[in-house]
């Protein structure tokens, strides 16, 4: 039965409403609980559990250069952490292979700041206050303008695969790269960190859990571990499923959820301090309202006949704002729609029987 769903997005638990549209009450994936067959994965690539869920199938675009052979893909869900991964998946040389290639400014936000980035530095003001020197480990940090954007008072260090990347991370903004991944880190590279973080990087991560790991270790007691990536549970990709535009990327691989971090941390002695489910960047109302009606609008192409999908998709193209949805032909990046979550963890506290 369908209930009146708002149009929303925002940082952190505040929401801005921006119209009321009739879609389904419940959006859910059609899922096949089974061991994966012996044509599919082998082990989940998070907690290597053999029991996996088929999502759906799913497009499959290949790496530019060590290309992944095959036109379609299909995405698992693991029944044990909840991990959501596609396949087929490159394998780990390739990918490094891949990121080392990578040239300046395919990754570099123009313009925009992440919201996950202001989460950060709010997350670091609460813990750490005006304490100087603060300690951050950011993984993946690319050209190191998050780390140079958060300021003065902390000490930044960045891994880093591309070669064009790290240069500009070291030369213009005084990063210092301590290696290419946390397997290879230098071993004159400090042992432990205040903050370590990971934004828009652990969907790229062909082994995550593995990586969270290695993170946990580093971290100094009272460290906190902050993780942002695409939230698969969000209302959004619930819509859109398998025809997400997280998908369009070859370099996302696997995709995660408030569950799978949950359960992830509870199996690394890591405690959940909060989650804040939010859009990837700030926009106005306007282009958000936009952003919302191309996802629903994709979403009557691939639903079902039912009366409601053919309502919306002879409504949503006649609205203010929305008129050029007919000439809508593939999926496009809905950066202010809420499909994003950001993840605090921190050591569990032993405490003595």
């Amino acid at each position: 039965m369908p209930v009146l769903f708002a149009l929303m997005t925002g940082a952190g638990h505040r929401m801005t409403f921006l119209s009321l549209i009739l879609v389904p009450a419940s959006i859910k994936y059609p899922m096949q609980s089974a061991e994966i067959p012996v044509d599919g994965p082998r082990h989940c690539p998070g907690c290597a559990s053999a029991r996996a869920e088929l999502v759906s199938d799913c497009v499959n675009p290949a790496l530019s250069g060590p290309a992944v052979e095959s036109d379609q893909g299909r995405l698992w869900r693991c029944s044990d952490c909840a991990l959501v991964w596609r396949t087929p998946i490159p394998t780990a040389p390739q990918l490094l292979e891949a990121n080392r290639a990578l040239k300046l400014g395919r990754l570099t936000y123009q313009k925009v700041e992440p919201i996950a980035w202001a989460q950060v530095r709010r997350i670091c003001r609460q813990r750490f206050g005006e304490q100087a020197n603060v300690r951050i480990l950011d993984v993946g940090c690319y050209d190191g303008q998050f780390l140079d954007w958060l300021g003065d008072g902390y000490e930044r260090y960045g891994v880093e695969p591309s070669a064009d990347a790290r240069a500009t991370a070291i030369n213009k903004h005084h990063v210092s790269i301590i290696g290419e991944t946390l397997s290879d880190l230098r071993d004159d590279a400090p042992k432990r960190f205040d903050v370590i973080t990971l934004l828009d990087v652990y969907e790229h991560i062909e082994r995550p859990q593995i990586v969270l790991e290695q993170a946990a270790e580093l971290l100094k007691p009272g460290g906190v571990l902050i993780i942002s990536t695409g939230d698969f549970d969000s209302r959004w990709w619930r819509l859109n499923r398998s025809n997400y535009w997280y998908l369009q990327t070859p370099f996302h691989l696997v995709f995660a959820s408030p569950r799978h971090f949950r359960l992830v941390a509870a199996s690394l002695n890591l405690t959940v301090d909060s989650v804040i489910r939010h859009a990837h960047i700030r926009a106005p109302w306007l282009a958000r309202l936009r952003a919302g009606g191309q996802s629903l609008y994709l979403w009557t192409r691939t639903a079902s006949t039912s009366i409601i999908p053919r309502l919306l998709s002879q409504i949503l193209p006649r609205l203010p704002g929305l008129r050029g949805l007919v000439h809508l032909r593939g999926v496009r990046f809905p950066a202010s729609l809420a499909d994003h979550v950001t993840v605090v963890l921190r050591p569990t506290l032993l405490t003595k029987d």
